[in-house]
């Protein structure tokens, strides 16, 4: 396989603790946005969307009855914000739509979970990287090795999955899965690269241990 000597513009050493360091914010954030996602957002049923669009159509009528009360710009603004809710309220009506709306919810909230424990993961293993780097300490930087390419893999997964459920656009999905999986092996030849050299310079055996 080949070893890469540098990485980018800079040492090994450092582009392998600026991808350590990155990796450790971002999953440090996803936890932060998974968390702050699980306490405002409500999965709901089919049924309770129903309702809620029942409780849109109440409110729909009551702007109606209050067009007759007002004038001038009010009134203008009211009959704005009338056409579009019932252009969403139409939607919303549509055939399918509020079953693919309760799908999302629960797919979304089963993504969230997995994501934090992806993050978890990744918060050990990129703190194993960088003070293995810092220590010169290769088999603190092999955690990272192994549990990378298992987490683009689940990450591709559930684009995969939502790509499926909720008809994206296939060409968007393609390309940017493709730059984020090129983006992910270049980062993990960094990585193994200088797992490489620390192994030479502590005299460590030869034999690969992946």
């Amino acid at each position: 396989m080949a070893v890469f000597e540098r990485c980018c513009c800079c040492s090994l050493r450092t582009g392998c603790l600026v991808f350590g360091t990155l990796g450790l914010v971002m999953a440090l954030v996803n936890i932060g946005l998974a968390f702050n996602g699980f306490v405002s957002y409500e999965l709901a049923t089919e049924e309770e969307l129903h309702g809620q669009v029942d409780e849109i159509l109440k409110v729909v009528e009551e702007l109606e009855n209050l067009k007759s009360q007002v004038d001038g710009e009010v009134l203008k603004e009211i009959e704005k914000q009338l056409l579009e809710i019932q252009d969403g309220v139409k939607i919303l009506q549509s055939e399918g739509t509020i079953e693919n709306v309760a799908i999302f919810l629960k797919v979304s909230m089963a993504t969230r979970i997995v994501s934090v424990l992806q993050s978890v993961v990744s918060i050990t293993t990129y703190s194993l990287l960088i003070y293995g780097i810092h220590q010169a300490k290769y088999k603190f930087i092999l955690p990272t090795l192994i549990w990378n390419p298992i987490n683009v893999c689940i990450d591709v997964i559930i684009i995969i999955l939502y790509t499926a459920l909720f008809d994206l656009a296939l060409h968007i999905v393609i390309i940017t899965t493709a730059v984020y999986a090129i983006v992910s092996l270049l980062c993990w030849l960094c990585v193994f690269s200088h797992w490489r050299m620390v192994k030479v310079q502590v005299g460590a055996p030869e034999k690969l241990e992946l």
